[in-house]
């Protein structure tokens, strides 16, 4: 399962592309102007040309654009989703109580407290590499806004249906099921990963979504959840995330450090 998740995951966009104008001197300018640097004045003119045509230029796709909604950008967390539904409603021989059965006849012992931190791994990671100098997407405070819209969301979903739908664990330990909270807390700290360096190093969606996964895995190996719980877990976690972006209108704050969001005009 955490394959599969990991590719699916992992297929979500690609991040915007940068690009630069051409580098130009002082005589090119005068010879397309028609400016003459004899011409007391005119040298400067030409100068203060030169660096205004040179900036930087960054051209934003619609379907790669985080902040822009997107149908494409749907795909992974409502296939999850579906999933999560379509093995809710498992008769008793279905997956949902086959990988529990599974579980108790082979490793009915097994105890792990690995996943209630593993959730947490992709967020450090993410404040690490800030901390560490490498820039993201987003400045600083624009991320903070973010996370906490992100994490108010995942939390805000997973209480409510846990609190409503009142699913018992497979363990029997109480009625908050469905959905996994630590799943979706794993895919929701990934998915912030994802969009914040997934563009400066492409391999990093397959290593946060397959921790992401694992979590989930652990959780059922622990006999807390069913695999409903962690299909319905990951499409809340990275839903959160999406919608945190898309009504997120405080873009990045142009700095030396930090890339802009928005394209500059």
């Amino acid at each position: 399962m955490a394959v599969v998740m990991t590719g699916i995951c992992a297929a979500i966009g690609q991040p915007p592309v940068f690009s630069s104008t051409p580098k130009c001197d002082s005589a090119s300018v005068l010879q397309v102007t028609g400016i003459d640097s004899t011409i007391p004045g005119r040298a400067e003119s030409a100068d203060s040309l030169r660096f205004a045509t040179a900036r930087p230029v960054i051209n934003l796709r619609p379907l790669n654009d985080p902040f822009t909604p997107h149908l494409r950008q749907l795909i992974c967390p409502g296939l999850l989703a579906a999933a999560g539904m379509a093995t809710y409603f498992n008769k008793k021989e279905g997956l949902k109580n086959e990988l529990v059965e599974y579980r108790t006849n082979h490793f009915s012992n097994f105890r792990t407290k690995v996943d209630n931190y593993l959730q947490f791994s992709p967020l450090i990671a993410n404040y690490a590499l800030e901390a560490f100098g490498v820039p993201g997407k987003t400045d600083p405070f624009n991320q903070a806004m973010l996370t906490l819209k992100s994490e108010a969301l995942m939390l805000g979903v997973t209480y409510l249906l846990k609190t409503t739908v009142r699913e018992q664990r497979p363990d029997g330990s109480n009625h908050q099921s469905f959905p996994s909270g630590h799943t979706a807390q794993a895919f929701t700290a990934a998915t912030l990963l994802c969009e914040q360096y997934g563009y400066r190093y492409k391999w990093l969606p397959y290593v946060a979504y397959t921790v992401a996964g694992g979590t989930g895995l652990l959780r059922m190996a622990n006999n807390k959840h069913y695999i409903c719980d962690v299909f319905m877990g990951a499409a809340i976690g990275i839903l959160s995330v999406k919608v945190a972006y898309w009504t997120h209108h405080a873009f990045s704050v142009m700095s030396k450090k930090h890339r802009v969001s928005t394209p500059i005009q």
